[in-house]
This record gives C-alpha cells, sequence and structure tokens, in this order.
C-alpha cells in the first residue's frame, strides 16, 4: 500500500469534511486546533519514552585550549562534557545517536526518564556521518520502549515534522515545524552528505534526536544547525533515516561501514568548466583527482572527466556521485559513463572497499608556513599575487618544489576573490599546461585577453584538488 504524507492544510481539510463528529454548536475554526492539538498529543506520548538524553565525559590535558567553565585552569586533568540526544533503535538497548556527542568519551550515561539513568558504552561509530551506536549496560526494565525508522525518500518539501531532543539539557523537548529543503549538500560539515533541512526548532542538546514525520515515524536524526550566535535561528540539518538506518545496521552487523570506493575526487561543474571541457551539459561530476592505485586508475579515468552516470543513476553533481560510489556493492564491477573532451565514453570499475580518510598533519593549509619578506606584485585584472613554492611548503605537501606557484594574496572583490582562491592555493597547472614558477603564471596572466577564461588546476590543501575557471574581465 502506497502511503502519502499530507501537509497541515490538508489534515484540515478532512477535518472540515468531518464535520458531524462536533458539536453544531461550536465554531469549526477551535474544532480544527483541537484535532491538530490531540494528533500532536499522541505523536509526541508515544514518541518521547524512546527519546534520551546522553551526557558523555572525558580527561583533557591542562593544555588544552578550552576548559569547562568553574574548574580551575591549573587542574592537571579536566573533564570535557558531551551533551545530546539518543533513540532507542532496539529493545535490548541499542541507541543510535550523534558521534560528536559520545566520540572519546571515558563515561556515557543515558537518562532515560526523570527517575531512571544507565551507563552505557560505545557500540561503534562513523566519522563520514555522525553516527553513533551505544549499547545501555544494566537498562532498568526490558524491554525498552523504540522507535521505528521511516522511509525518507518519501517526504517531500512542506511536510510537517517534529523534533524531539533535549536542548540545553531540557529533556523530551517536542519542537514542529516543516521540511524546508532536501538533499542539501557539500555544507562542509561531513563527509557523506544529503541533509533534511527544517525549521523546527533545533538547539545544542538536540544532536542525536529523532526527527518525526506526521505518523510519528522517525525520517532523520538531528544533527547540526546553521548559526552565527550558537542558538536556533531557523535552519536546521538532520540525517535521513535512508542514510540513519543504514550505518546503524552495518554498525550493528560489521563494527563499521562498509562503503564503495574508485578513488577520484570531483567538483561539480558550471557552464564554464562544461564549456571548457566540452561537457554535453553544465551538470555531471568533474574529475579533479585521481588516487594513484585506485580503482578508476587502473580503469584509465582520468582528471578532467566529467561523470554523468554511475550504474543505473544518471549523475547531476558530485555529491550525488558520492553517494551513489558509497552505496555501491563492494567486489562488484560498476559502468560508469563519462564525458572526456566531448567525447562519450564508459568504464568497468571494480568497486573497493573505502579505506579511512587521511588527516593532514594539524589541519594545516600549505600558506599557514609561508614567510615573506616583501609583498609579491599584484596582478591588478586579476586581484591576485603569487609567488614560488618554498622548500618548506613543498616538503609540507609532499610535492616538487618546482611545481606551481602560491597564491600569496587575494583582493576583496576581485575576480580572484569571486572564484574563491584564498592565499596558501597552489596553482599547478593553467589550462592542463603545468607551471613550474610565478613567472611562469604571471606571464600566462599578462597575456589573457580581456574576457578570455583560463582554467586553473588548484591545490586547496595537501588532498584538494579542483578546478578553477579565471575570467579576465578588463
Amino acid at each position: 500500500m502506497k502511503v502519502r504524507y499530507l501537509p497541515v492544510w490538508p489534515i484540515f481539510a478532512i477535518v472540515l469534511k468531518a464535520g458531524s463528529v462536533f458539536s453544531q454548536s461550536e465554531p469549526p475554526g477551535p474544532a480544527i486546533l483541537s484535532q491538530v492539538s490531540k494528533e500532536l498529543n499522541q505523536i509526541a506520548k508515544r514518541a518521547t519514552p524512546a527519546v534520551v538524553s546522553i551526557t558523555s565525559t572525558h580527561s583533557v590535558s591542562a593544555g588544552a585550549q578550552t576548559v569547562p567553565n568553574g574548574l580551575p585552569n591549573d587542574l592537571s586533568d579536566a573533564i570535557a562534557l558531551g551533551v545530546g540526544s539518543g533513540v532507542i533503535v532496539r529493545s535490548d538497548g541499542l541507541i543510535l545517536t550523534n558521534l560528536h556527542v559520545v566520540q572519546n568519551a571515558e563515561k556515557i550515561t543515558v537518562l532515560l526518564d526523570e527517575t531512571h539513568k544507565a551507563s552505557a558504552h560505545l557500540f561503534g561509530g562513523d566519522t563520514k556521518t555522525d553516527l553513533a551506536v551505544i549499547q545501555l549496560d544494566s537498562p532498568a526494565q526490558l524491554p525498552l520502549p523504540t522507535l521505528s525508522f521511516g522511509n525518507s525518500t518519501k517526504m517531500s518539501v512542506g511536510d510537517w515534522i517534529i523534533a524531539v531532543g533535549s536542548p540545553f539539557g531540557l529533556s523530551h523537548s517536542v519542537t514542529s515545524g516543516i521540511v524546508s529543503a532536501l538533499g542539501r549538500g557539500q555544507l562542509g560539515m561531513l563527509d557523506v552528505e544529503d541533509f533534511i533541512q527544517t525549521d523546527a526548532a533545533i538547539n545544542p542538546g538536540n544532536s542525536g534526536g529523532p526527527l518525526l514525520n506526521s505518523r510519528g515515524e522517525m525520517i532523520g536524526i538531528n544533527t547540526a544547525i546553521f548559526s552565527q550566535t550558537g542558538g536556533f535561528t531557523g535552519i536546521g540539518f538532520a540525517i535521513p533515516s535512508k542514510i540513519a538506518q543504514q550505518v546503524f545496521e552495518e554498525i550493528v552487523q560489521h563494527g563499521h561501514v562498509i562503503r564503495g570506493w574508485i578513488g577520484i575526487v570531483a567538483q561539480d561543474l558550471d557552464a564554464q568548466l562544461a564549456s571548457y571541457f566540452k561537457a554535453p551539459l553544465p551538470e555531471g561530476a568533474l574529475i579533479s583527482q585521481i588516487e594513484t592505485r585506485g580503482p578508476a586508475a587502473q580503469a584509465k579515468l582520468q582528471c578532467g572527466d566529467v561523470v554523468t552516470r554511475f550504474g543505473d543513476h544518471p549523475i547531476h553533481s558530485a555529491n550525488q556521485l558520492k553517494l551513489a560510489v558509497a552505496n555501491a556493492p563492494v567486489a562488484t564491477k560498476i559502468a560508469v559513463e563519462i564525458s572526456r573532451h566531448g567525447k562519450v565514453m564508459q568504464f568497468q570499475l571494480q568497486i573497493q572497499e573505502q579505506p579511512e580518510s587521511k588527516i593532514s598533519q594539524g589541519h594545516q593549509k600549505p600558506g599557514q608556513v609561508a614567510r615573506t619578506t616583501a609583498h609579491p606584485p599584484t596582478h591588478g585584472d586579476l586581484g591576485i599575487s603569487i609567488q614560488d613554492v618554498t622548500p618548506e611548503i613543498a616538503r609540507l605537501l609532499n610535492t616538487n618544489p618546482k611545481t606551481g606557484a602560491i597564491v600569496a594574496e587575494v583582493q576583496p572583490g576581485s575576480p580572484g576573490f569571486d572564484v574563491g582562491l584564498s592565499p596558501g592555493d597552489i596553482i599547478v597547472s593553467a589550462n592542463q599546461n603545468e607551471i613550474h614558477n610565478a613567472k611562469e603564471l604571471a606571464d600566462l596572466f599578462d597575456r589573457m585577453q580581456k574576457d578570455e577564461i583560463t582554467v586553473l588546476y588548484v591545490q586547496k590543501s595537501p588532498d584538494d584538488k579542483i578546478f578553477i575557471p579565471m575570467k579576465k574581465t578588463r
């Protein structure tokens, strides 16, 4: 049976049509509000027993930059506190929450209700989605109340939703709103992003709590907010149940999440890049990096190829390709369709299991170690200044010091600023011709004509390279 989820106004219409339920003397407005309130009451009553508050603690050294309020700074071992929410998914005490709530915890305490607490331990976590499963050590009573997963793929923008959690430690708080957007990605928060955006109030402490549909089913795990103040500003993000359920089941079964991997990094296309690479449409996933020993390299894919189809999935964006690859079965072959300089080609790729992501040393940008005694000349038409790659930067990036030119300064409002260049970026090539030093790149910039576009290949960090189209506007 196909389930259709209704926003609030059709519920109003249904109640009006069934007007015989209400007294003839009762005005329709209050009757409608009364019925909607009863529906909210029932959903909250069913859901809240399965939503828990989680507190985690771990020790930090005295040299740490953040020391909790109330603890003297000269303590050799301070205590860091994590507070969030969780959902009981299995009646034997398996709870789904956010990894950042319990990561590195030495002690996890779960508040089931106002009178019952229990200790718990980390069963497993997934850094790419910020999800974790914890297990109660000795639950007070079994079986525990649970919440079931709903189908997040059936949700639509405008659908009515409810969030439950412990904002600021206030357990079993319920807020409501609508689905503001679906498929939010590339926000820079997580490696795997396909968020449900909502205007239901979500605040610190809501992390790990459920987002419910109008049937009381869990269609998301509340994870993040967009805020410049630290509090709710009308934009919250939840991990959809289609991802949360898969992560939960994989952690329970394997202890970790098994994802597909083909050894590429891709970026979105815009009209300028699509024109340069002769892509049929300004959509798809432009390959900007290829792992030397990965499946893509073995299949002879190249940087600059535009992926337009992965298996049965048409690819319109880099995030869509990332999700399709991650969900691909490991040890199987997948047909991949690409556009290479306007020519459509097909390849067979052997899907491998995704290795653990590498963390750059101290998350330090290359430009942070640059030292200059004088300001290099700025290309006024482009608004950037460049210099040679120093030996220190080359060692940090494990690259050849005679390759590329580093961006030293970017003028706000300039063409370089508008396309996203930043100090510390290394321009490796221009129009797919390798750059060896700053003078070589400066000469190329000087030869550019008005309205001419040069496609730069830019290294943003040790593990991040992208194509950037640069247009000379005068």
